[in-house]
């Protein structure tokens, strides 16, 4: 039996926003710890009000995500982050 996987079969969102799995961290939890990101999406709309960005993460090894409004971050994932991710 084949999984949907190796059939190439995979979820595509309607609205072509990335969906990454793993547990939420409070931001505050983050200060002064070192994490590697692994990618993120922008313009994402939460309770709190729209315009956020979800990061993934990986602090020890395990995949975990944060949600961040913060203009300063926002910049540097936009300005430097997408050029590591396209190589």
């Amino acid at each position: 039996m084949k999984n949907l996987k190796d059939l190439g079969i995979a979820y595509k969102p309607a609205d072509g926003k990335k969906r990454f799995g793993g547990s939420l961290t409070p931001l505050g939890n983050l200060q002064n710890c070192e994490i590697t990101v692994l990618d993120f999406e922008t313009e994402i709309k939460t309770r709190e009000g729209e315009g956020r960005y979800v990061v993934q993460y990986e602090p020890d090894g395990a995949k975990t995500k944060f949600i961040t409004n913060s203009e300063e971050m926002k910049s540097i994932l936009c300005d430097f982050m997408p050029d590591i991710f396209m190589l």
